[in-house]
């Protein structure tokens, strides 16, 4: 896929990918991480770099396009569509807040560079004259396990005095940390998306210059693409709710072969002559649809602002986590209405609906799709002010 591939050419790779993500999809949930021959597809198929600007070398897909892709690769395997959302995001802020030339050595000075990165604060770095010494310890590292690079969120500190910004606030930067120097912790012992390798890291006094450190909360990036010209939480949100939605898309189809080939225990008819399964199905594609329609036109809406160069307003960003939050729930109701409907035949770790209603409902716990941010959102169409970071 080169730079310049239409958004019609990055989702076809998806979807050539998709029988290899379903071989795998099994092998990564046993093992908790995902295979090394399929990370190298991914890599290859240049997925992990949709966010990078165009100015490093990057593709820059805007960000409907690139929720799509997410989405096809979720319906194939919910890890997989997780750990490719992480990993773009990733290398993205790398792109597009670095100095270009850090970034360009980042993400291409070798091969198929995949980052990692963890929201919770969880280090500290203590500040050197051209750079930071960082230790600490972060959980939640989607896909650490086959990453180059780990961003961990860390407190800046002079000696040992928290370093404040001009509001009084202590001030947290991102650290773009080596793998290689850092300990990955084997935590990720979970009902669902196993095989993203969600595990912690640990650094010990490790090496960060100052050109591989970023903000982004309260630093505007360097290149602001179309992606990075919503708020940081407009973006994280839906790129989360799009694997639910991706997962449920998957079970209903999944469903769908399965109720044209089972015949239910003392049924002489397929399941799928079943009125009660018809509207099941029914029901559940309704679900899925209604949660998608919410999340993508609340997101058209936002980058129809940014195509006319006017700023997302708070009111959009509200409507966008609403429908995160919304799309994701949906997406859960739809995988356990088919789920049910197969009975006994989603009970097995071979059906992909067993492991489908595992996956889905981990995402929905995820921070970016947490129901604050849902009162926050009645809270902007009431008139006052969200609490959240996320706006």
């Amino acid at each position: 896929m080169s730079v310049t591939s239409s958004p019609e050419a990055v989702l076809g790779v998806a979807r050539d990918l998709a029988p290899l993500i379903k071989e795998y999809a099994g092998q990564a949930d046993r093992e908790r991480r995902l295979p090394p021959p399929l990370v190298e597809a991914l890599a290859q198929a240049n997925l992990f770099m949709l966010l990078v600007p165009r100015s490093v070398g990057g593709p820059e897909l805007d960000p409907i396009p690139f929720l799509h892709v997410i989405e096809e690769l979720a319906a194939a395997d919910g890890s997989t569509g997780w750990c490719v959302v992480v990993g773009a995001e990733a290398n993205g802020f790398l792109g597009a807040w670095l100095p270009e030339a850090a970034a360009g050595d980042l993400l291409f000075g070798r091969a198929n560079v995949v980052s990692a990165s963890s929201v919770t604060q969880g280090g500290r770095a203590v500040a050197t004259g051209d750079g930071y010494r960082v230790s600490g310890r972060w959980r939640y590292a989607s896909g650490c396990l086959h990453s180059d690079w780990l961003l961990a969120d860390c407190t800046i500190v002079d000696g040992d005095t928290p370093r404040t910004g001009p509001d009084g606030k202590t001030l947290v930067r991102y650290m773009t940390l080596p793998r290689d120097e850092c300990e990955i912790i084997d935590t990720w012992s979970v009902v669902g998306l196993r095989g993203t390798g969600s595990n912690d890291f640990a650094a010990t006094d490790v090496f960060v210059p100052e050109e591989r450190t970023l903000d982004m909360y309260r630093e505007p990036p360097r290149v602001r693409t179309a992606a990075y010209s919503l708020p940081l939480g407009g973006l994280l949100a839906p790129s989360n709710a799009v694997v639910a939605t991706g997962i449920a898309r998957g079970a209903i189809d999944a469903f769908i072969d399965l109720a044209r080939e089972k015949t239910p225990f003392l049924s002489r008819a397929l399941l799928r002559d079943d009125p009660r399964i018809q509207m099941q199905v029914a029901e559940a594609e309704g679900a899925l649809q209604s949660g998608r329609a919410f999340l993508f036109g609340a997101l058209d809406d936002a980058c129809r602002s940014i195509t006319a160069g006017s700023p997302v307003s708070v009111r959009q960003t509200a409507l966008i986590h609403l429908a995160a939050v919304q799309a994701a729930r949906k997406a859960a109701e739809a995988v356990d209405i088919v789920r049910d409907a197969a009975g006994a035949s989603s009970i097995f770790t071979t059906s992909p609906l067993e492991r489908a209603f595992r996956d889905v409902h981990v995402v929905t716990q995820h921070l970016a799709l947490t129901p604050r941010l849902q009162e926050d959102a009645g809270r902007v169409l009431l008139g006052l002010e969200p609490r959240e970071a996320f706006f």
